[in-house]
């Protein structure tokens, strides 16, 4: 889903996948970025129903960008800002 801001940033929200480590596990990705700084972006993970205590790992485009250790409840957040990679001069 794409959603402009009244700030005049842009946020994208994503549902996150199991990836069958933890079958009953939820979560969402949100991305927000300035329309002037497209290149760098706040990207947020929240996930829910995950095994208390254990660590997860957050990946973006097969990449990973963060881990974050579920609480005793389950759930596992993270904020980080990324940067987009320039493209190359030819």
């Amino acid at each position: 889903a794409l959603a402009d801001e009244e700030d005049d940033h842009v946020e994208r929200k994503a549902t996150l996948a199991p990836t069958g480590v933890d079958d009953d596990a939820t979560g969402a990705a949100e991305v927000e970025f300035a329309r002037t700084s497209p290149a760098v972006q706040e990207v947020e993970f929240t996930a829910r129903n995950l095994q208390a205590g254990a660590t997860f790992t957050f990946v973006i485009d097969g990449a990973d960008v963060a881990t974050a250790t579920a609480d005793r409840r389950g759930n596992a957040e993270i904020e980080l800002e990324v940067g987009l990679p320039r493209p190359s001069a030819r």
